[in-house]
């Protein structure tokens, strides 16, 4: 781990060279997505069309269209008993369905409009950002990328739980037995609608420019700008391993699919914090990794807290759920647990242990 604290500089990099306006992201109009929100809206357009046209007729099953004085009898798949219809209830339940259809279509058009109108106004925002940066001075190395296949994705399922939910809601008076179930069970998917449609809104382009005294970060159209001793990063173990930064203070994380740009900011992280550890650990502070917290008397491991003479060193296990780090005791039994992922700065924390409590990793 690098100790001495370092700025990134363009030799450091080792990345491919990059658009000179590393703010280009920020102005292009992100027309795939919005094309693809389109085509949801139009799927809803289609199913409104389609059944606002249709003809209502009462139908029995295999036995066809029924005419008035007809008797229909249906059997439920799960109970096997036998329901009884004449040609006007049949004749509601069908007309029940029909606009059950023509609602879910109307919502599916709504969400499409609602996620389109949400991207419009977070892309002009985002414009602002870029407007406004635009004579800041070069950073040293930068990372910008887009965030527009979670809306998407999100937008689909919200369309798809609106619509069934719409359609449960409102076909629910046509049936034969008492419509509570169905407008609970639709209103609760239409709720569950909004909530994933909330969950997706577009949280606009991310931009990471390291200068040698700071950070400044861009997200969710808000313009960061953080110490490098405040700058986190966490990552997985292995080939295809995933990596994030953050910032004190911070409770999200933003994804870094770059490695070379991440390798960069790792070490000049380890560099500051590593300084700024060692001083706070010296004075008695509590020193927060994550889910992994340490003093010099004190192993906090999420909610669970142990002496340091009660940890003798670190494993790591992996099984199907995750990667984790183990820290056993003097019998070499777990004492605790934290997921890999979850620890953050973890060369500087593992430096700390080894160095100034003696705690290490163990051969396996």
């Amino acid at each position: 781990m690098t100790t001495n604290e370092q700025s990134p500089t363009a030799a450091d990099t080792g990345q491919p060279e990059r658009p000179k306006d590393p703010l280009a992201v920020f102005r292009r109009f992100p027309t795939g997505l919005v094309v693809f929100l389109g085509l949801i809206g139009a799927g809803g357009v289609a199913l409104f069309l389609a059944n606002n046209a249709k003809e209502v007729l009462a139908t029995c099953g295999s036995d066809g269209v029924m005419v008035a004085g007809d008797i229909c009898e249906t059997r439920s798949r799960r109970s096997f008993n036998t329901t009884t219809w004449t040609y006007e209830e049949r004749l509601e339940f069908a007309q029940a369905q029909n606009l059950g259809a023509i609602v879910a279509g109307l919502v599916v058009v709504l969400i499409a409009l609602i996620a389109i109108g949400a991207v419009v106004v977070r892309w002009r925002r985002d414009v602002a950002v870029a407007n406004q940066l635009a004579s800041q001075q070069a950073p040293l190395t930068a990372f910008a990328t887009t965030t527009g296949l979670v809306t998407g994705f999100l937008t689909l399922v919200a369309g798809l739980l609106g619509g069934f939910g719409a359609f449960l809601a409102v076909s629910a008076s046509g049936g034969k037995g008492s419509p509570a179930v169905g407008l609970v069970l639709g209103g609760l998917m239409l709720v569950a609608a909004l909530g994933v449609l909330l969950a997706g809104r577009p949280k606009g382009c991310t931009l990471v420019w390291a200068y040698p005294s700071a950070v400044r970060v861009v997200t969710e159209s808000r313009v960061h700008d953080v110490p490098w001793r405040d700058m986190q990063y966490l990552s997985t173990l292995g080939k295809d391993r995933s990596e994030w930064l953050s910032w004190a203070g911070r409770k999200g994380t933003l994804g870094i699919d770059d490695k070379e740009f991440f390798a960069v900011m790792q070490r000049t992280i380890n560099g500051a914090v590593a300084t700024d550890v060692r001083q706070r650990f010296e004075a008695g502070d509590t020193i927060d990794f994550g889910d992994v917290k340490v003093s010099s008397s004190t192993i906090a491991l999420k909610k669970k807290q142990f002496p340091v003479s009660a940890i003798r060193g670190i494993t790591v296990m992996r099984d199907k759920n995750g990667t984790y780090y183990e820290f056993r005791d003097q019998q070499i039994k777990v004492a605790g647990s934290v997921g890999v992922q979850t620890v953050a700065n973890a060369d500087v924390l593992f430096d700390l242990l080894a160095k100034r409590l003696n705690i290490s990793f163990l051969n396996n």
